[in-house]
């Protein structure tokens, strides 16, 4: 009788591993992306001011650096975007 009931068994441990591997293929994590300060423009660096209080400075393409200290700054802390040719590029003599 045991032998009889062996492909019982092995149909059932079949199944049940097949069902673990196909469910693991399909349980894929999902990721999603919540932006955490909104109203820059092209951010290119960040940086902590290292003094305690929680500041970023943030780097925008455009030349315009910005201070977020819970919530964005609206006067900028530094404006160079007069010197930038083009995004990316200072004005500079070499």
């Amino acid at each position: 009788m045991r032998k009889a009931l062996l492909p019982f068994y092995a149909m059932v441990y079949i199944f049940f591993v097949e069902s673990l591997f196909i469910e693991s293929l399909q349980a894929q994590p999902t990721i999603s992306y919540d932006p955490m300060i909104t109203g820059l423009t092209v951010p290119v660096d960040i940086a902590d001011a290292k003094d305690g209080s929680g500041r970023l400075f943030i780097v925008q393409q455009n030349g315009i650096i910005k201070i977020w200290n819970g919530t964005l700054l609206t006067t900028p802390f530094l404006d160079i975007s007069s010197l930038i040719v083009y995004p990316g590029v200072m004005n500079e003599a070499y």
